[in-house]
């Protein structure tokens, strides 16, 4: 077949640009957790593609997927602006088809839900939704989305004098701190977690049931 690749007015993009213009993208239940978690953030990560023509503006682009519990998808990159207060974050680009699939038409059809959700830079890097996106999530009902994002793992203390711990293997850690690698981990987190706690009307934090309670964080 024709492999060549196709222009458009973003210039010359990936073969999964077909998918991600789908009409309908679909994630197969069959799949097993860690399959839908790799697949939703090859997604948002390619999402990014449609903001290459932009990379001049800034050079960092997201994109962000979102699993819904009728297992489809939807998909969304950020819009930025020179003026970067202007800029649509991705994930609030997603707002209007979270909202509109959540309607329960009658008592017969249930809710369509967001079940998992991931923003990613340019490099498959996962982020947090940013302010507007996370208040969207969790002031609109939908806090109990799961959020994937990467965080960097805590480096190990040196050891005692009583553990048995070879120099040579910290010697090969600071070889890799050398080299520049960052060492990630993938975590999933409730979108309630995310937010912070709401002052009172006293302007006094306000501890409540959902963020006294330890954030749930499952790591993969």
């Amino acid at each position: 077949g024709n492999t060549t690749p196709k222009s458009t007015g973003l210039g010359v993009v990936p073969d999964s640009l077909d998918r991600l213009t789908a009409t309908k993208i679909r994630i197969s239940s069959r799949l097993k957790p860690s399959q839908r978690r790799e697949k939703l953030l090859k997604m948002a990560t390619e999402a990014t593609v449609f903001e290459s023509h932009q990379r001049h503006a800034h050079p960092i682009r997201y994109g962000a997927a979102v699993l819904f519990s009728d297992n489809t998808v939807s998909i969304a990159s950020q819009k930025v602006a020179i003026e970067y207060g202007c800029t649509l974050d991705a994930v609030g680009q997603l707002a209007s088809v979270i909202d509109r699939k959540a309607l329960q038409i009658d008592e017969r059809t249930p809710a369509v839900r967001p079940i998992l959700l991931v923003q990613c830079d340019q490099f498959g890097i996962a982020h947090p939704p940013f302010a507007q996106g996370r208040a969207f999530l969790t002031e609109r009902g939908y806090g109990d989305c799961k959020i994937l994002l990467h965080q960097q793992r805590q480096s190990r203390p040196y050891p005692t004098i009583m553990e048995e711990k070879s120099l040579r293997d910290f010697d090969d850690e600071e070889e890799k701190k050398e080299d520049g690698k960052v060492d990630l981990r993938l975590i999933e987190v409730d979108a309630n977690s995310l937010a912070p706690s709401p002052p009172d009307i006293f302007g006094v934090v306000k501890s409540t049931k959902t963020h006294s309670s330890p954030t749930l964080q499952i790591q993969f």
